[in-house]
Parts: structure tokens; sequence; C-alpha cells
């Protein structure tokens, strides 16, 4: 549903802003990944597309469209295509207890396909900038928020809270949720 809203001249072109959540226990927990290792071993190769699927911020155009105007109300677990999902949207309203994170290196796999380790790198490079008011991201803080940002996904770290998923950089500074003061 939210590929097809997303998508250009689809439904999501009559509106302003939209709100990413649902109703499930999780936001998102990505993949099965045992059918999708039991559908290559078998050699499906349809089911392999279908269960590799590109989440809603694969596309460039997506990300366009989630930073012009969605807003995501995540919570639970909020992992891989997910946080993607969210690191791209214009505002975050989270819920206090929240368990994001780019898992996929947790599992073997290389992230990428949503523009999360793009996302991270460019927040780190923001709050270099936030370090010297005027302007020049100096190469120690470059070099250590990029260190920071790749150790968080090398690492697959996932927040247990809302305030944690801040302090990792999942979520911005004014990204306040439900359950918080």
């Amino acid at each position: 549903m939210v590929t097809q809203s997303l998508k250009a001249g689809g439904i999501g072109d009559q509106f302003e802003a939209f709100v990413i959540t649902g109703d499930s226990a999780n936001f998102s927990v990505g993949a099965n990944l045992m059918m999708l290792m039991l559908a290559v071993q078998e050699e499906e190769w349809d089911e392999v597309e279908i269960g590799h699927s590109p989440v809603p911020g694969d596309d460039p155009g997506h990300q366009v469209l989630l930073a012009s105007g969605g807003v995501t109300a995540s919570f639970g677990m909020t992992l891989g295509g997910g946080c993607e999902i969210n690191l791209h949207a214009a505002a975050r309203q989270p819920h206090a207890e929240l368990y994001m994170g780019l898992v996929e290196v947790g599992v073997g796999l290389l992230p990428g396909g949503g523009g999360g380790c793009k996302e991270m790198t460019l927040r780190a490079v923001d709050n270099a900038r936030a370090v010297r008011p005027d302007g020049r991201a100096e190469s120690v803080e470059l070099s250590e928020g990029m260190k920071r940002a790749f150790e968080i996904i090398g690492a697959a770290k996932v927040s247990t809270s809302a305030e944690e998923a801040r302090e990792l950089g999942f979520l911005s500074a004014g990204d306040r949720g439900f359950d918080e003061p």
C-alpha cells in the first residue's frame, strides 16, 4: 500500500502529507529470510523476486516523496527497511517503546537497498557541521561522526527505546513521540 501511495501518479499525489503506521504488533520486521533461502535453494526465482520486493524507500523518487510529506508513526520492532522508511520521512512520531535498527549486517546481508547507510552518512556530516557554526565540517568531527555511523550499522545495533534511537542517530532531536515528555 505504501508503494502504491508513493508511486508517481498514484493516490498519494492527492495529498500534501500522509502518515505511515500500522495496527500490527510491529511497524516492520523485514523479510522472512528462511522462506527466501528455501526459495533460492529450490530455484523458485519468482518467489525470490516477490520476497525481495523493494521497500518503499528503495526508489529515489520514493525518498523524495517521503521527505516532502511523509510522517512515520513507528512502534515496536522497526528494522531494516522499516528503519529506512523512518530515516527518509519528513517527520517521525515514534512510540516510546521502539526497537529500531539497520540489522542487515547482523544476518549476513549488505545494507543499502533503501538508502539507510547514505542517510546515516548525511546525518554524520550534518552533525559535524553543527560542531562548527561557520559551516565547515572539520575532518576530525566528520571522521568521528562517520566512524560512529558505520559502527552502528556494522554492529547491527538496535535501540530499546525512542530515546536510544535518537542517541544512535535513527531519530532526530526534534522527533517527539507517544508516551514521551
